[in-house]
């Protein structure tokens, strides 16, 4: 109501004089509106009036706070390790858009000039860092003009004393400090393009960016050009004979151009899109290798679990903050990898990390594993462990099916768009019409009636139709959705040829001798908790931006060979297989069963039934992480973690659980038995304030004898496998005192 008698559309009030004519800029007063919305108005504009030339060039604001972030952490590295050179630091934006980064550092530079020099920069030394120390490349000439009124605007906030009035003359930016890269006939590659002359190259002590994240449409001879651009540097500098260099991953490049920017022990830092952390094809791997080769990351933050929150308001894609120094790693280079979850505190923009989610990481183990950085964003310490276990349980599916003679049965994909002749799929011979087409899945079961099942038309065209013998039977169809529950695994069908869409994969034994029993087997193996655990920790797609496997997951599950299994496992294998597709149901024995075939324990099995009942992407599990544990599961906590503990110490202990009133914290009171007491309030005030002011989900405090552990009252964090990572890391401490006074 209040909008509608204000005529304030959507909450904004029109910009508009008193004789209601709209203002222009020179009616927003600047002292009050922080510089940096112009970006925020850059890109509202762009959507506003041309949302396709936004998609195409990826005009997308990198909201101040990130900017702040990556700024102030990149500046606080180097002051650290070079403190007299900080504040004279050349920085560059390749990819400049509304200039977030530039106004960011611009902020900085005049803020360490000041500390090192201990005076506030003057007029002309604010002009020195504006005109000697900031560089920005863009396609787009209306986005440097916006970047250099930002600019502009930013040295009179930071002026001193702005006056008399010809102070506020500035020299332009244009070719100086702003280079336009858009035009001639290389006008698409724009930074990294030749565009760019190679009097900018060693020229910088920090190169920050978010380069666009869209593939770019090239032709062969611009493709050509980025390559001639790219690969005679990284072969020469970096001895990497292949490099892999595609329009699909733009970002990618201009990494390796940041690289021939930034001099030698420069800084890096860049906001990308996290499928360069997560993606498991070959030529993603490749191209996280060669960059793990050519420079020290030092620090990842993956955002992927944001995509959704106001941390980065409008964008969906996972994103991730990559930190490095412009220098050759050594073989036992370690960087840090952070994943904050998703949080209350995100709906301000703000984000939390959490005491399990930070790793220190090996860039050659990531190089040798690249599922390593998805199963720690997905899972704990103890997942990688037991990933490893599984891993080395038996080969693929795909090379233990190809060994057998066995096929995928890839789905074909129908559209109205179709272009390509599917009738064959007609002329297959079933009760003497064309091939049974299942088009519904939703609601079907284990068994399926083929009689109840349409035909596939004649003429029906589809976009990518498969080879007639994929549809022969026997087939073993695998649901691709990844619902909270397991994908379903359909085998009664497989006695008919059957047509089947995208929503599945299929695995094809037509003339196996042995396939009822090797569908059996398989379909037990792809039908529980325990596939799509492995698709969660190891799938590029599923859990970072799909909710839905892909076939190369189903194709690298590891498969204990048929022939290793007892006989007494092959024999419980028919059994189960028969009540499994009469109940639909993977119960205790099965269960039992699969702990038996893959060597796993009790507590293996608790790993993975903790990990999928906190860490799956679906809006059940999510909001299921973040509610509050009831009493008996922070009683079930206590008590595992005391049964943990209590033999290492050779003493019994007391663990109790308190809550201040109206505090999202949980405490735990642990000393020896003997000197049992209730805790300091303030001791558990102070925590919950130093937790919340280093936006922490875990704190511990030594006191005389034993600790105090606040931990956040979120189901993710009460696990068992929580409460075992816990015992682990108190057990390492030698801080504590475990002994009566």
């Amino acid at each position: 109501m209040s909008n509608i008698l204000y005529r304030a559309p959507k909450g904004q009030l029109p910009l508009v004089d008193k004789k209601d004519k709209p203002l222009g800029w020179d009616g927003l007063d600047f002292g009050h509106i922080p510089v940096g919305v112009l970006s925020q108005v850059y890109e509202q504009q762009a959507q506003d009036w041309s949302p396709d030339t936004r998609r195409k060039k990826s005009i997308y604001y990198t909201p101040a706070p990130i900017a702040e972030f990556m700024v102030r952490e990149v500046f606080l590295d180097l002051a650290e390790h070079e403190p007299e050179k900080a504040h004279k630091a050349r920085v560059l934006d390749p990819a400049a858009g509304g200039g977030v980064f530039l106004i960011c550092a611009f902020k900085e530079l005049f803020s360490l000039r000041w500390e090192t020099l201990q005076e506030i920069p003057s007029t002309d030394e604010i002009r020195e860092i504006l005109y000697n120390q900031l560089t920005g490349f863009d396609i787009e000439r209306s986005a440097l003009r916006l970047t250099a009124l930002s600019l502009y605007l930013t040295a009179i906030e930071l002026d001193p004393n702005p006056y008399p009035l010809k102070k506020l003359r500035f020299r332009p930016l244009k070719d100086t400090v702003l280079l336009h890269v858009g035009d001639g006939t290389n006008a698409k590659l724009g930074s990294l393009g030749p565009n760019v002359p190679d009097d900018y190259n060693n020229q910088y002590d920090v190169v920050i960016s978010n380069p666009p994240w869209t593939a770019l449409t090239l032709s062969k001879q611009e493709q050509k050009t980025l390559k001639d651009e790219l690969q005679p540097a990284i072969q020469s500098e970096f001895g990497i004979k292949n490099p892999t260099i595609s329009p699909r991953q733009p970002e990618v490049a201009f990494m390796w151009r940041a690289l021939e920017w930034c001099h030698p022990g420069g800084r890096i830092a860049f906001a990308l899109n996290a499928g360069l952390l997560f993606k498991q094809s070959n030529v993603a791997t490749n191209a996280r290798s060669q960059l793990l080769q050519a420079f020290q990351w030092t620090g990842v933050l993956n955002g992927a679990e944001l995509r959704r929150d106001d941390v980065w308001p409008k964008v969906e894609a996972p994103f991730a903050l990559i930190f490095g120094v412009n220098t050759k790693p050594e073989e036992d280079h370690q960087f840090y990898f952070y994943s904050p979850h998703t949080d209350k505190s995100s709906k301000q923009g703000r984000m939390r990390i959490d005491a399990e989610s930070a790793h220190p990481i090996y860039a050659s183990d990531l190089r040798q594993n690249p599922w390593l950085l998805k199963a720690l964003f997905r899972g704990s310490r103890l997942d990688v462990v037991l990933l490893e276990k599984i891993l080395d349980a038996g080969p693929p599916l795909e090379s233990y099916w190809g060994k057998e003679e066995l096929y995928f049965a890839e789905n074909q994909v129908a559209t109205n768009s179709g272009e390509r002749d599917a009738s064959f799929l007609y002329r297959l011979p079933y009760f003497f019409h064309g091939l049974p087409y299942l088009t519904i899945y939703e609601d079907i079961d284990f068994t399926i009636d083929v009689e109840k099942l349409p035909i596939f038309e004649e003429g029906r065209k589809l976009r990518w139709p498969r080879r007639p013998e994929m549809y022969k039977a026997p087939l073993l169809l695998i649901e691709t959705r990844a619902l909270p529950r397991s994908p379903k695994v359909y085998d009664d069908i497989a006695h008919f040829d059957i047509s089947f869409p995208r929503p599945f994969y299929g695995l094809n034994a037509h003339d196996h001798e042995n396939a009822d029993t090797l569908f059996r087997y398989t379909q037990l193996l792809l039908s529980n908790s325990l596939f799509r655990w492995f698709c969660l920790l190891s799938s590029g797609s599923y859990g970072v931006e799909r909710e839905a496997i892909l076939l190369d997951d189903v194709k690298n599950f590891p498969i204990p060979r048929w022939e290793s299994l007892s006989e007494e496992l092959q024999e419980q294998t028919r059994n189960l297989s028969e009540r499994y597709n009469e109940t639909g149901e993977f119960d205790e024995s099965c269960v039992l069963w699969l702990r038996k075939v893959y060597g796993l324990t009790e507590w293996d099995w608790q790993v993975i039934t903790d990990t999928l009942s906190v860490n799956t992407p679906d809006g059940p599990t999510r909001k299921f992480a973040q509610a509050a544990p009831k009493n008996e599961e922070i009683e079930r906590f206590c008590v595992t973690l005391s049964e943990l503990l209590s033999p290492m110490i050779d003493s019994p202990l007391s663990i109790t659980s308190h809550q201040l009133e109206h505090h999202p914290w949980i405490f735990l009171h642990i000393t020896p038995e003997q000197t049992k007491q209730p805790p300091n309030q303030a001791d558990m005030q102070a925590l919950t304030e130093l937790a919340d002011m280093h936006a922490a989900s875990q704190m511990v405090l030594p006191l005389e004898t034993g600790l105090l552990v606040g931990i956040l009252k979120q189901n993710r964090f009460w696990t068992q496998t929580r409460a075992r990572l816990l015992a682990l890391d108190l057990l390492r401490r030698d801080d504590i005192n475990w002994s009566t006074p």
